[in-house]
């Protein structure tokens, strides 16, 4: 069973997402909203609403000629009896559009057909933050995911079409990340991670691959996987300090200070500091 992004519309049994006006000072966002439209995703007085169905069964008619061209037709069959035709055309030659046509039907057996395909990483990604990631994250989070999705993936990727995202768009994007801040790229490649594999299990995203025999596949796997941060991003170092050797004094030389403070008021205040003192440096030696 396949599942599609579908613009809205009346008469259709189906779940509806949208996406809620984020905090004012994201003021970003109305301009990611209002873009959508152009996408072919419906915008209702600022709301941006996406809708997913599931199809039941299709149809792929025989390859005709279509202005001057060669083409065919996919029907796709929802439960509810909602039937969306689809046209692919402008093959130049009838074997080039039967090719195209063989490669469609194996996509719908396979499970890999990707209907929805003028979606844009923005659009995706802000349907993803909204409808998957909030209901189930606290705000904290929620709040980073969002600086993550609107400040850094939209600027670097947002008008890529979710289905040709390569593995190369990933890895530039985690290096510009990386140059700018190393916590940073770690959240980028988290929030990319998660993003990518909720759009391969829904259908929104697959990649086409060479055979080795001069004929392409599309296949679902998620563009992130074996996708590094760059080598250079280094782990934090973890409770470390620099000292002055020439300005620390000795185990003589601290035991002297302690034996002449013996009769004063700060005896046994300056003795448990010189023991701190002592044992964190002999600690790390």
């Amino acid at each position: 069973m396949t599942l599609l992004l579908l613009k809205a519309g009346k008469g259709q049994d189906n779940m509806e997402f949208d996406f809620r006006e984020q905090r004012a000072k994201r003021t970003c966002l109305h301009g990611h909203l209002a873009t959508a439209a152009r996408a072919g995703i419906s915008v209702v007085n600022g709301d941006s609403s996406l809708k997913l169905q599931q199809f039941v069964d299709w149809k792929v008619y025989n390859v005709m000629p279509i202005k001057n061209k060669f083409g065919y037709r996919v029907v796709l069959i929802y439960a509810d009896g909602t039937k969306i035709p689809q046209q692919k055309s402008g093959f130049a030659t009838k074997k080039a559009a039967n090719t195209d046509r063989d490669k469609t039907l194996g996509e719908l057996y396979s499970g890999t057909y990707v209907v929805y395909t003028s979606v844009k990483v923005k659009d995706f990604m802000l349907f993803w933050l909204e409808k998957e990631m909030r209901p189930r994250i606290t705000s904290g989070s929620y709040e980073t995911y969002s600086d993550i999705v609107n400040n850094h993936v939209i600027p670097a990727m947002g008008n890529i079409r979710m289905t040709e995202i390569k593995r190369s768009h990933i890895q530039s994007l985690y290096y510009e990340e990386a140059a700018a801040s190393v916590s940073t790229a770690r959240l980028v490649k988290t929030v990319m991670n998660t993003s990518m594999q909720y759009a391969v299990n829904k259908k929104i995203i697959s990649i086409i691959l060479p055979d080795g025999m001069g004929v392409s596949f599309r296949v679902s796997i998620n563009p992130t996987i074996d996708v590094a941060l760059p080598k250079q991003v280094e782990k934090k170092a973890y409770h470390t300090r620099n000292i002055d050797t020439q300005k620390t004094l000795n185990m003589e030389q601290v035991l002297t200070l302690i034996e002449a403070s013996r009769e004063t008021p700060i005896h046994m205040q300056y003795f448990l500091q010189c023991c701190w003192d002592w044992g964190g440096v002999k600690s790390m030696g």
